[in-house]
């Protein structure tokens, strides 16, 4: 991530490009990186891109509940948790259109073989 910072910094000196390590399985500590992101760009954060993920390889019944929690949290409940956490700022601001990507996956769609819970929360 720090490379692509470099990269982005390379095209346009004068953008404030910052990396910011969280923990998404931390569901709890996510609505203070969110606090601390705002901080480091004067209380405005334009795009949201939620691009964390996780998957494993077994059958379900071969898996057991804490595995598809572990993918639950970190696939779809880190970015709704993400999302409610920006969202108060977005609504007090007045200035531009905030975007939220959510990065996904086919198998929200289509099952793939050993993929449930990856393949449920995507299609969360």
């Amino acid at each position: 991530l720090e490379e692509v910072a470099e990269e982005c910094r390379s095209i346009n000196d004068s953008i404030n490009v910052t990396v910011l390590p969280m923990d998404l399985t931390d569901l709890a500590s996510l609505p203070s990186k969110v606090e601390e992101a705002l901080s480091l760009f004067d209380g405005r954060i334009d795009v949201l891109v939620n691009n964390g993920g996780v998957t494993t390889r077994s059958m379900a019944r071969n898996s057991s509940f804490d595995v598809d929690m572990h993918v639950m949290n970190v696939d779809f409940l880190a970015y709704a948790q993400l999302t409610k956490s920006i969202l108060p700022s977005w609504e007090k601001s007045q200035e531009g259109t905030p975007m939220i990507i959510n990065t996904s996956s086919v198998a929200g769609k289509i099952g793939a073989p050993m993929r449930t819970a990856y393949c449920a929360a995507k299609f969360a």
